[in-house]
């Protein structure tokens, strides 16, 4: 096939010159409605003319089973002629019905055409159009990352920031792509979160991230858990409660439950829990306010004490007569 406006010979499957810029229409749009009004004014002009008379000149074929539409158009019925121009015309609507679809289906199978009809959007400043071909170009060559990458990178232009931050993440945590691949797209994701001052994400994608640079370069928004030295459990002495994270960041505690995320006390020593029940919570903030995941332990101190009964009155002498009351803890006798 050659393109019609420089007669250069193109491709098989090629819908786009290369030399002069030129779409290639197989049928053009235009060419075809014209076809299509030629075609119904020349059936209009030899089923009616002017004078509305039928041409007794027309001959069929000598069928033993005529169709009722030729009996109609031999009998010189007007109401035949109708029907066989409005049956021209549904054939014909779906002869062009037909080819346009074949057209449409041709392009959007095609990668070349999509990235071909992107950079001319992209040449003509119309983003929204470039989008809408480089999308095709991904869903036709998913393992091929420039096609992401560029899209990320026109999404961002729209302001469609979602957009951009879920084709990246997905490039980013696809181990199908080379390390080199996927730190790229971890770089450009956290670009986007450090321009918006979004660090907590950074923070939860480094959670899924098995990049040993990565994880080393952006280290100092990652934030660990904090650690106890001792587990949840009964003991029978008072006990010494240490809490340690391996990172960096600041240790907010609480021992009665509550959240110390937005409650806790800042932990400076260790904790001395001694006789009854606690629940120590304890949560690490890194240096951009980032909190961890909260850790919570239970402990029940059970010391056996020996308790000493009160007596009443106290000792000493009295000049009328009393009962001596005796109190002792409960479950003592």
């Amino acid at each position: 096939m050659k393109c019609p406006n420089c007669g250069k010979d193109l491709p098989d499957g090629k819908l786009y010159c290369d030399n002069c810029g030129t779409e290639v229409e197989i049928v053009s749009d235009i060419d075809m409605e014209l076809e299509m009004h030629k075609t119904i004014k020349n059936i209009a002009n030899e089923q009616f003319p002017d004078d509305y008379e039928f041409d007794d000149d027309v001959e069929f074929d000598d069928d033993d089973n005529p169709s009722i539409l030729r009996i109609l158009l031999k009998s010189g019925s007007r109401f035949g002629k109708i029907f066989y121009v409005i049956i021209s015309v549904l054939i014909l609507t779906v002869i062009i019905f037909a080819i346009r679809m074949g057209i449409k289906v041709s392009r959007e199978s095609s990668l070349d055409y999509q990235v071909e009809m992107a950079q001319k959007a992209i040449d003509n400043d119309d983003y929204l159009k470039a989008v809408t071909y480089l999308e095709r170009a991904v869903k036709l060559d998913p393992e091929n990352p420039d096609y992401r990458f560029q899209l990320a990178d026109y999404y961002k232009k729209l302001d469609r920031t979602d957009d951009c931050i879920y084709i990246l993440t997905d490039a980013a945590e696809n181990k199908n792509f080379d390390n080199a691949t996927r730190i790229q797209a971890y770089n450009r994701l956290f670009a986007i979160y450090k321009d918006n001052a979004d660090y907590s994400r950074i923070s939860y994608a480094l959670e899924k991230c098995d990049i040993e640079s990565v994880l080393s370069e952006y280290s100092s928004y990652r934030v660990t858990s904090p650690e106890f030295n001792l587990e949840s459990g009964t003991y029978k002495d008072t006990i010494i409660v240490r809490i340690t994270t391996p990172g960096d960041g600041d240790i907010y505690y609480t021992t009665d439950g509550s959240d110390p995320v937005t409650s806790g006390t800042k932990y400076t020593e260790p904790l001395t829990l001694e006789y009854g029940s606690y629940t120590v919570k304890a949560v690490v903030f890194n240096d951009y306010d980032i909190p961890s995941e909260v850790v919570t332990k239970d402990y029940l101190i059970d010391i056996a004490f020996s308790f000493a009964p009160e007596v009443e009155p106290e000792s000493g002498d009295y000049e009328h007569t009393f009962l001596i009351e005796v109190d002792v803890p409960v479950m003592y006798t």
